[in-house]
């Protein structure tokens, strides 16, 4: 049954290439297809740049997109720690690459739907802590408020560096400063 469609589907294909109109249908035909690429990747461009939609949140999208982040961070937390960060060097470059392509999407410089960033922060903060109800509010709490304050370097970082990595990275600073006061309060708490 495939295979006569198929031969059906070649036949067609080829002999309106070789007509008169072969360069319309050939053009066109790629362009569709260029452009339903063109759509598809936007629209994960912006599924992911919005973390399933979170970052169209009216108030606070910043932390709506850290809050979305905690059951991605329960799915990964059981990781050994190499696994872990192994996971998270490409997490972040996919994620500096998002932000990227969302900025000129949206056509806003670290615009508030963009709360991918936040994500990868998160899991930034929260890399070799156990997983607990007072471990998870604790680290949510202390990066909302890392991300907000932006100690140096990272408002350097926000204001420096351009595209997707400045995006990104000034959230991984604030995860890493975030990881060494988790580690510290829960250490002696």
């Amino acid at each position: 049954m495939a295979a006569p469609f198929f031969m059906i589907f070649y036949r067609l294909f080829f002999t309106l290439r070789c007509s008169d109109l072969s360069q319309f249908v050939n053009i066109s035909f790629f362009s569709f297809l260029t452009w339903y690429n063109f759509v598809s990747m936007r629209r994960l461009v912006i599924l992911f740049a919005t973390w399933w939609g979170t970052g169209y949140s009216p108030i606070a999208s910043g932390t709506v997109g850290t809050l979305a982040a905690i059951p991605f961070y329960l799915l990964v937390c059981r990781l050994h720690l190499l696994y872990y960060v192994v996971l998270l060097i490409p997490l972040t470059l996919f994620s500096c690459w998002v932000s990227g392509r969302a900025e000129v999407i949206f056509n806003e410089k670290d615009s508030g739907k963009i709360v991918i960033d936040e994500v990868v922060g998160y899991l930034v903060s929260m890399t070799g802590i156990s997983p607990s109800l007072s471990a998870i509010t604790l680290g949510f709490c202390l990066f909302r408020f890392f991300d907000i304050v932006k100690v140096p370097p990272a408002n350097l970082i926000d204001s420096r560096l351009k595209n997707g990595y400045g995006v990104v990275l000034d959230d991984v600073a604030a995860g890493i400063y975030t990881c060494l006061s988790l580690h510290l309060l829960l250490r002696f708490l």
